[in-house]
């Protein structure tokens, strides 16, 4: 289910990360390219020439996963999602190195452990943002279960033809 955010920034969860901890970002891991002597000017020519099994990917992943484990288990404790997807302009390949080794903090409470959510890959290409942006007019008009299926968001549904 999309949700709005109130500021606009609900995906930037990265924000929580202690001063000092490595931030999984893209651009960090271009820093990292910079930083281990390969150049790239900007995120596309990173992207437009990645290869998983460059050695900096696999040390920029043993330094970040720390603070990715500690966003995502963030979320699930928080959100409960039944889902994490990791998309936008992740290339596939990082992804699914990063799904295998992320780990969730879940100490056992009470005699069990929550469910953990499923981290899957997005795969509908273009930007998920805009695709998550477009679907919320349909799910005002078509899918809220509010009265007349408007969202209780500020949404006017008057602009209907009639």
């Amino acid at each position: 289910m999309p949700l709005c955010a109130g500021h606009g920034n609900a995906e930037d969860f990265i924000s929580i990360l202690p001063g000092g901890w490595s931030k999984p970002s893209l651009e960090s891991l271009r820093n990292t390219f910079q930083r281990m002597g390969v150049e790239s000017n900007d995120l596309h020519a990173m992207l437009a020439d990645f290869d998983v099994d460059h050695p900096v990917v696999a040390a920029w992943l043993d330094d970040t996963m720390a603070s990715l484990d500690l966003v995502v288990s963030a979320i699930s404790a928080t959100l409960d999602p039944a889902l994490l997807v990791l998309g936008g302009r992740l290339p596939h390949t990082l992804a699914a190195r990063i799904i295998d080794r992320i780990s969730f903090t879940n100490p056992e409470r009470r005699g069990f452990r929550r469910p953990a959510p499923k981290v899957v890959l997005w795969t509908i290409d273009g930007d998920a943002a805009a695709i998550g942006a477009a679907t919320l007019p349909l799910r005002a008009v078509f899918f809220a279960p509010s009265a007349g299926g408007v969202m209780d968001h500020g949404i006017d549904a008057s602009w209907s033809e009639t």
